[in-house]
């Protein structure tokens, strides 16, 4: 890949995750001369990819990179086995539930029904998580043949990562394991707790996971059991649908 076209893929990534940004944020985020910077600006808008605000001269991400985005995933398969299951558990529960997929060694959500009554922070599609923070990242490491060499990966790239120890993973891998599903209690949203299970990919290595999102205070302890049991069947019901058993 040449560098122009490197260049301007990561602005436009930039710009999708940061926001209106003015142009010598961009130079000074990419450490490029507000010119080159311009002249990659000006082929991202010529094909519709960014947009100029009129009064500030900032730039954003278009319409056309979430259109993008999701047609890219509405042909997931996971996803569209998913859909009418993520919807029946979100009937079930009256809580979050959502879909992710593993994306290099993070989880991204793919899909979401949110629960009428409020979480403390937004899940949105397309929200991507260092695999190790979450219950659908953690089961897919536990259930993945390189899951240890993924949680390696973390460990020494996230700086988020410092307070998490290895060995106390590796232990929660092998209870996650035991029991077919994983738990986070108020990991990296404060106050949600999550159950999830395995979704997709093939033989020993799943490519997604299936969560229910819970606040605390409507899921105590001895709730975790049984609520994890529907994770469990919607779960075995998409994987089900998926292989064609």
């Amino acid at each position: 890949m040449t560098p122009a076209v490197l260049r301007t893929l990561r602005i436009l990534d930039f710009l999708s995750r940061a926001g209106t940004q003015r142009l010598s944020d961009i130079g000074r985020h990419f450490a490029l001369p507000k010119s080159n910077v311009h002249r990659l600006l000006q082929s991202l808008m010529e094909e519709g990819f960014v947009q100029q605000e009129g009064d500030t001269g900032r730039y954003f991400a278009s319409m056309k990179v979430y259109e993008l985005g999701a047609m890219i995933a509405e042909r997931n398969p996971v996803r569209r086995a998913a859909a009418s299951f993520v919807q029946q558990l979100h009937q079930n529960t009256g809580e979050t539930v959502a879909l992710a997929i593993m994306v290099d060694t993070d989880i991204v959500y793919i899909d979401r029904v949110l629960s009428p009554n409020p979480l403390r922070g937004s899940l949105r599609e397309g929200w991507r998580i260092p695999a190790a923070f979450t219950a659908a990242g953690k089961v897919v490491l536990a259930n993945h043949p390189d899951g240890i060499a993924m949680l390696d990966c973390i460990l020494t790239s996230e700086p988020e990562a410092r307070d998490l120890v290895r060995d106390d993973l590796l232990a929660e891998f092998e209870q996650i394991r035991e029991r077919g599903y994983a738990v986070s209690r108020s990991g990296w949203t404060r106050g949600i707790n999550s159950i999830a299970c395995p979704v997709g990919g093939s033989g020993s290595a799943p490519s997604g996971a299936l969560a229910l999102v819970v606040p605390t205070e409507r899921m105590a302890e001895s709730d975790i059991p049984s609520a994890a049991l529907g994770v469990m069947s919607a779960a075995a019901k998409i994987n089900s649908l998926l292989t064609g058993s």
